[in-house]
């Protein structure tokens, strides 16, 4: 674990990557593993980029061998995230030439943020069909493209180089049925999204990995560029934010961001910065990160029996849900209904099958 020490050092070179400035306040002499616990941290949050971009703006390196390697691995992810950014462009010009209205949501997307786009992280292609949804199966079977994973409301593809494309009806989703029709509704009515429903999209993708698998600094990268660099009207944030019930959630991301990252002036909710939702917040991000759902998964793996799995997965989420009871009370009782409802559904398929006009 990173001592508390090399942990501000960290957000130093963070936020030197994200804004181009250096704060100067970095006179440690950092050791050989002190260097290498920095840079795996960035690496557990996907935000290695970042993070050698602010450590080049300082005098102060790792010996010349740690630094060529990262200097190499900036390089590779570069060449990545170019193929990457034009097999999207790829794929959605696919699709339009089809008759299918897509484009792409967060990676590529949110990366125009950013000061250097090629520096974020990409992971995989997400990419919202707008129109024609229902065009989307014939269109993958006259390429002859078989999905490795299909849903009512998202299709993955595995791509070429190993590259996943998740295709998604909706931009976003909630947990919570009654604020999940509003954020639907609101998204068919406006056409063609704006900043201020695309800010909102990516502050609701964040909050239900918080709910569920955790989230890292990449996504709260995401939000602090947006605010930083995007024209965003925060009246109309703050009321989509209070309609779909994210205002607390908001508030509290607005609060790390001040906290941690820094380069934001003015915020559309008044940023809370301490207290215990500011604390399980914190410890949400620097001890869950992405690491939740790898470690799910392995336990899923080591279970030999289904009934066993089934019911240590029940008591992870239900304690899980309950630990967020008092920043997204909604999400929380919401996902649990999805829980239950899901499992009967893989049971009882035609029973439990969702009524799509209600989401």
């Amino acid at each position: 674990m990173l001592m508390i020490d090399n942990r501000q050092i960290f957000f130093e070179f963070l936020r030197a990557g994200l804004w181009g400035k250096h704060e100067n306040n970095v006179d440690a002499l950092l050791t050989h593993d002190d260097w290498k616990e920095l840079f795996d941290m960035a690496y557990r949050h996907a935000v290695t980029g970042l993070f050698v971009d602010g450590v080049s703006l300082v005098s102060m390196r790792p010996d010349e061998k740690v630094w060529a390697q990262w200097v190499f691995h900036l390089c590779r992810m570069e060449k990545a995230n170019d193929y990457i950014e034009k097999r999207s462009d790829w794929w959605v010009e696919q699709l339009m030439n089809a008759g299918i209205s897509a484009t792409v949501f967060k990676g590529t997307s949110v990366a125009a943020w950013y000061r250097n786009p090629l520096h974020r992280c990409y992971g995989d292609i997400d990419i919202v069909v707008t129109e024609g949804w229902h065009e989307l199966d014939a269109f993958l079977q006259n390429r002859n493209l078989v999905p490795c994973e299909r849903k009512s409301d998202e299709v993955v593809l595995l791509d070429k180089n190993d590259l996943y494309v998740e295709f998604h009806r909706d931009w976003e989703f909630l947990y919570n049925p009654v604020t999940n029709v509003r954020l639907q509704r609101l998204c068919r009515s406006v056409g063609k999204i704006d900043n201020e429903l695309y800010f909102v999209c990516i502050i609701l993708h964040i909050q239900r990995h918080f709910l569920t698998y955790g989230v890292g600094l990449k996504q709260v990268c995401d939000v602090a560029v947006m605010l930083h660099a995007a024209d965003l009207d925060f009246k109309i944030v703050r009321h989509i934010l209070r309609m779909l019930h994210a205002g607390t959630f908001s508030r509290i991301l607005f609060g790390f961001i001040d906290t941690y990252i820094g380069g934001v002036d003015s915020y559309p909710l008044t940023p809370v910065k301490s207290g215990r939702k500011f604390d399980l917040f914190e410890s949400v991000i620097f001890n869950d990160g992405y690491l939740t759902k790898m470690k799910r998964n392995a336990v899923a793996a080591d279970s030999k029996y289904p009934g066993s799995r089934i019911v240590r997965n029940a008591w992870f989420w239900s304690r899980r849900s309950i630990r967020m009871l008092n920043i997204i009370p909604g999400e929380a009782c919401g996902f649990l209904l999805y829980k239950v409802w899901r499992r009967m559904s893989m049971v009882h398929p035609n029973k439990y099958k969702l009524n799509e006009s209600l989401t």
